[in-house]
């Protein structure tokens, strides 16, 4: 949503409660300004557009509609961020029943719950169960939106910083590098994300390295002799 738009849903919002006026476009450009206000920081703002959106939703097109589990998805995601884990949870596990009830356990959009929900499980240190939905939701997205598609890009680098944290960097370093391929053929040189990613991705090799020179060194004569007394 532009800066300039931000008003008018504000004031469609007094005109909704004033009026009772109720339409899916009226939620949706409440969903957007509540998106908006949540990217700038503004959570309690936000909370309030999103929930009131959420409302009309159910309402208005009945409550097992995706664009109901939308809402829901960016209410869990503000509590989320806000270390609200209890309620985030609620909402991300209601919203992945609905979408997958309603589009079925392969279709994109399930993916992007998985992935939700794998972030939040990270937060909780719950990482035997993240990384089985980074890889389920890897798995869909490889199937339905192809090997080289950015949204696949981002779930393999979630799942190498969960693996290099747990698991080593022999483990993450598979992850990354196909995360820093798809990078380099969907965003131009000298884009933010691919700069980082790649500084990463040195840093990381840089290590491997350090681990592998550690493990092979021989050790030192001294360190295996028993102490003299």
């Amino acid at each position: 949503m532009d800066q300039e738009d931000l008003p008018h849903a504000l004031i469609w919002e007094d005109l909704i409660e004033l009026w009772d006026m109720k339409s899916p476009e009226g939620a949706r450009l409440l969903s957007r300004a509540g998106d908006h206000l949540y990217e700038r920081g503004q959570y309690k703002e936000a909370e309030s557009l999103c929930r009131r959106a959420l409302l009309i939703r159910e309402q208005v097109l009945g409550p097992e509609h995706p664009e109901v589990a939308q809402s829901l998805n960016s209410l869990s995601v503000l509590y989320m961020t806000q270390h609200l884990y209890e309620q985030a949870e609620l909402l991300m596990q209601q919203a992945l029943t609905m979408r997958e009830q309603e589009l079925g356990r392969e279709h994109p959009d399930i993916a992007n719950s998985l992935q939700n929900l794998a972030r939040l499980y990270v937060a909780q240190d719950k990482y035997t169960e993240a990384e089985a939905l980074y890889r389920r939701a890897i798995t869909i997205r490889e199937q339905r939106l192809g090997p080289t598609h950015y949204d696949l890009a981002v779930t393999l680098y979630d799942l190498a910083q969960l693996l290099l944290t747990q698991q080593g960097y022999e483990m993450a370093k598979p992850y990354f590098e196909r995360a820093l391929s798809i990078f380099e053929q969907v965003r131009a040189a000298g884009h933010p994300d691919l700069m980082r990613l790649t500084e990463e991705y040195a840093d990381l090799m840089f290590k491997v390295k350090r681990e592998k020179e550690v493990l092979t060194a021989p050790s030192s004569p001294h360190q295996s002799q028993p102490p003299v007394p």
